[in-house]
């Protein structure tokens, strides 16, 4: 996909958005190559290249979005309990 859209176009800004699958350093690499921000879903907990490991940086982080989750009953169970979405990022190498 990357290759068939080509480089971001002046002024713009394109993300290419992965689930945890989309973690492959070909397709990171060729993407950022071309001046597109990639976006991953983190699910291993990765050596980092200035030390330390990915899921321990992200946990380490103040989220910068926080969001109340109250998921629907399911089966006649009635409701189940509440929780949070937090969301936080930062750039790695």
């Amino acid at each position: 996909t990357v290759e068939a859209v080509g480089p971001v176009p002046e002024g713009a800004t394109w993300v290419s958005v992965g689930d945890r699958g989309a973690d492959v350093f070909s397709h990171l690499a060729r993407a950022r190559g071309i001046g597109w921000h990639v976006l991953v879903r983190v699910v291993q907990n990765r050596r980092l290249g200035e030390g330390g490991h990915l899921v321990d940086r992200l946990r380490s982080l103040t989220p910068m979005a926080r969001r109340r989750i109250l998921p629907r009953g399911d089966g006649g169970r009635g409701p189940r309990q509440e929780t949070w979405a937090e969301v936080a990022w930062t750039q790695v190498r």
